[in-house]
């Protein structure tokens, strides 16, 4: 039988699992169950950034800090809303999921998410569902109305959904529409070892 995710403590408790009993779910099978909100009102008006300070949503721990994400995850098209993700950790990965390798993540919808990171790690991959993909398959992942914002004078790479992916991973059916943003000290900037993809 499947593990059932239904509400935001259960995801908090797959993130614990993860993260700090080492429990990669490989060959397990989780699914979501109904709609999630993890924050209210997250974007700004013009949905380039947060609504309010950083201080006043629930951050997001982010699944994998430490060990890696195996296993197959469904969200039979539920949506989670809200995800904060404002760390100051200096990880390599951003993401809901921080790395998977011979995962699938499949039918999930995020949306009013959040990722920003003011001094990322040379090498960082920032992605609203995923940081770094090994040998894993997305399919039928929608974000939406969702920012990433990002400042670094580091090479990063950076994606809607994934940011980084190894050889064997594929995404199908996957949209991502939202703000992404790079900026280097005061100044706009995508070039040089910096990289950035919608999805």
């Amino acid at each position: 039988n499947p593990y059932r995710i239904d509400n935001a403590q259960h995801l908090a408790n797959l993130a614990y699992m993860v993260n700090e009993e080492g429990k990669s779910y490989k060959g397990k099978y989780l699914i979501l169950t109904n709609d999630i909100t993890l924050n209210d009102n997250v974007l700004n008006s013009s949905g380039t950034g947060l609504r309010n300070t950083e201080s006043s949503y629930k951050e997001w721990i982010i699944i994998g800090k430490e060990y890696i994400f195996c296993g197959n995850f469904d969200g039979q098209g539920h949506t989670i809303r809200g995800m904060v993700c404002t760390t100051s950790d200096k990880y390599n990965c951003y993401g809901f999921f921080m790395e998977t390798n011979k995962a699938t993540i499949k039918n999930i919808k995020m949306e009013d998410c959040c990722l920003k990171e003011d001094d990322a790690n040379f090498k960082a991959r920032i992605g609203i569902l995923c940081g770094y993909a090994r040998n894993s398959t997305f399919m039928n992942c929608e974000i939406s109305k969702s920012a990433v914002i990002v400042c670094s004078n580091l090479g990063v790479t950076v994606g809607g959904i994934i940011g980084n992916t190894y050889k064997g991973t594929n995404s199908l059916n996957c949209r991502f529409d939202g703000y992404i943003s790079i900026t280097e000290d005061d100044y706009s900037i995508v070039a040089g070892a910096k990289r950035v993809g919608g999805i």
